[in-house]
C-alpha cells in the first residue's frame, strides 16, 4: 500500500514531546498551533521551507529547529478524516526475525 501526501507542514520543535505548526495567515498575521488538522499546508518542501525561512517566528522558536513533514489523510474508525505525519504512520515490519 502506497499513500501520497496531501502536502506538506513546517513543524516546530519546542520541547522533546511538544511540536507547533503554522497556522493560515490572519489578519496579515500568523500563529501557531499544536494541532496538525489547523497548520497550514504546502504544496512541496520546498515551498514550506523557504516560509519557514522568512518567518521571524522562527527566530524566537527553537533557533531555526523546524522540519517539514510530509502529511497524509487518515479516515477515523468513525468515518472524519484526519492529518496524519509521515512519522506518525505505522509501517509493518519489513524484516522478521523467525525463531
Amino acid at each position: 500500500m502506497s499513500l501520497n501526501p496531501i502536502g506538506y507542514v513546517v513543524q516546530i520543535h519546542v520541547t522533546d514531546d511538544m511540536c507547533l505548526y503554522f497556522t493560515h495567515l490572519t489578519r496579515g498575521g500568523l500563529e501557531l498551533t499544536a494541532d496538525l488538522d489547523k497548520a497550514m499546508l504546502f504544496d512541496t518542501v520546498e515551498r514550506a521551507r523557504d516560509f519557514a525561512f522568512h518567518t521571524s517566528y522562527i527566530l524566537q522558536v527553537d533557533e531555526q529547529k523546524f522540519t517539514v513533514e510530509a502529511c497524509f489523510e487518515m479516515v477515523t474508525p468513525d468515518g472524519e478524516l484526519d492529518l496524519v505525519e509521515e512519522s506518525h504512520l505505522l509501517h509493518p515490519d519489513e524484516t522478521e526475525e523467525t525463531l
